[in-house]
């Protein structure tokens, strides 16, 4: 009987509202993780593996509603890196129980395109994200998010400019971190 008391508690105190988290004057940091793993059906079979790592940093300005800065980081393949900096903005619009939430971003990259080959190329990117977030406590969530991500990157040389463009889905995993209150 002790013991069930002593999870009860834990579970209390672990899961309160979730609006402490994502009310106004609050900061928000954390990202995710990914990868995806692609393989061609040509003839040449090539096999193409991409890890990602997406760190941000939001100020609630509303409600649900943070803006702040995202980065991207991608390796693809141990051929190609992809690194980006840019705007994001946040809005969680539907509140599901007391401890879960669904969350939509949008993120406006813009960095480098590096091939361990070749030329440096110039990239932009953007990314839609529809997730759905569980809170474990006040200040931690838990993140799933399917993101569609339009990348064009152009490479300028003293004789042409080329242009690359890749549209992609793919799944993330990660946490966010509340700091302050209102």
């Amino acid at each position: 009987m002790r013991q069930k008391l002593l999870i009860y508690c834990f579970f209390m105190l672990s899961f309160p509202l979730v609006e402490a988290q994502t009310s106004q004057g609050t900061w928000l940091v954390g990202g995710s993780a990914g990868f995806t793993n692609a393989q061609s059906n040509s003839k040449s079979g090539v096999s193409v593996l991409t890890l990602s790592v997406n760190p941000i940093v939001g100020y609630f300005i509303k409600d649900n509603l943070a803006v702040g800065t995202g980065f991207t980081y991608e390796s693809i393949s141990r051929q190609y890196i992809k690194i980006g900096i840019g705007p994001i903005i946040r809005y969680y619009f539907i509140q599901i129980g007391e401890n879960a939430n669904i969350l939509s971003q949008v993120g406006l990259y813009s960095g480098s395109f590096n091939p361990k080959y070749g030329d440096k190329r110039t990239l932009y990117e953007v990314s839609l994200d529809l997730g759905f977030s569980y809170f474990l406590n006040e200040n931690v969530a838990l993140e799933s998010v399917i993101s569609y991500i339009n990348t064009n990157a152009t490479n300028y040389t003293d004789l042409s400019t080329t242009q690359a463009r890749e549209n992609r889905i793919g799944i993330n995993i990660g946490f966010q971190i509340s700091l302050g209150s209102r």
